[in-house]
């Protein structure tokens, strides 16, 4: 699947390698079934595997996840000024995904933008 978003080999071989790469082909086919497009497919697997790096970093792994650990990515995101409006949602997303294929264990919503700080704004606005 991933392969219908990435043309380069081997940015389709970095994604697998990160430590939710497993996870990517069936969160791609479930966006790609719920009607996303294909450019929004595309930057949403690339904002979940930032966040799989950034768990790498801390010896992190999927069955090492909950949704409280996404208000600490997305903050310090916000505070290197990479944060996009769209990373919060698909993080929900993703973790959804991870619920429903039972990865994880079903948690209450974590509230994702009470303490982000400046979200930057993508298209037009981003250019200001």
């Amino acid at each position: 699947m991933l392969e219908q978003f990435f043309r380069d080999g081997s940015a389709v071989q970095r994604l697998q390698a990160n430590p939710l790469g497993a996870q990517l082909d069936s969160f791609a086919a479930r966006l790609s079934d719920r009607g996303y497009a294909w450019t929004s497919i595309r930057e949403r697997l690339w904002t979940v595997s930032t966040f799989g790096k950034w768990l790498k970093r801390r010896g992190l792994g999927v069955r090492d996840l909950r949704r409280s650990m996404t208000e600490d990515f997305l903050c310090r995101r916000s505070r290197a000024s990479h944060l996009r409006l769209r990373d919060v949602g698909t993080l929900r997303l993703f973790f959804d995904y991870l619920e429903a294929a039972a990865l994880i264990p079903v948690a209450p919503p974590v509230n994702l933008t009470g303490h982000l700080g400046p979200v930057r704004r993508e298209g037009a606005q981003a250019a200001m």
